[in-house]
C-alpha cells in the first residue's frame, strides 16, 4: 500500500515541476483550503481567478486599451464558480466550451455600449511567439 502511495506522488512530480517552470505557483493543500474560505466544497479559487481574468483581458476600443469592469469580471467568475450541473457529459462539454471560447460581456466605454469577448485562457501564441 505504501509503495502505491509513493508511486502516485513520484509520478506527479514531473508535471508539478513543468507547471512551476511555466510560471504557475504551487499552493499547499492548507493554502488552497484557506483561499477557499475553509470550504472544501468550493472548487474555484475565486480570488485568484478574479485577479488573473483582470490581467488577461483588456478591451481594445478606438485605439485605446480599457480594462473590463469589476462587475464584468465578477460575472465571468460566477459563470465558472456557479456553473449549473445537468449531466456529466453535457455539463463537461458546456464548461469546456465556456473555458475555451470565452464569454461575451456588455460594457459601456465612452458612452458606447458593446459586447466584448472575455477569455478564460490566454492563447499560448501571439504573432507566432509563445506568450507567458
Amino acid at each position: 500500500m505504501t509503495n502505491d502511495w509513493l508511486e502516485n506522488i513520484i509520478s506527479q512530480l514531473p508535471a508539478l515541476a513543468l507547471l512551476q517552470n511555466m510560471g504557475y505557483e504551487y499552493l499547499t493543500p492548507k493554502e488552497a483550503l484557506a483561499k477557499r474560505g475553509e470550504k472544501r466544497s468550493l472548487i474555484v479559487l475565486e480570488e485568484i481567478l478574479t485577479a488573473q481574468l483582470g490581467k488577461l483581458n483588456k478591451i481594445q476600443h478606438r485605439g485605446q486599451t480599457h480594462p473590463f469592469s469589476e462587475v464584468n469580471i465578477q460575472k465571468a467568475v460566477e459563470a465558472i464558480s456557479q456553473f449549473p450541473y445537468d449531466a456529466l457529459y453535457t455539463t463537461s462539454q458546456e464548461l469546456y466550451d465556456l473555458l475555451t471560447l470565452g464569454k461575451s460581456l456588455e460594457q459601456i466605454i465612452d458612452g458606447d455600449k458593446k459586447s466584448y469577448p472575455l477569455q478564460y485562457m490566454a492563447s499560448p501564441c501571439q504573432n507566432g511567439k509563445i506568450v507567458r
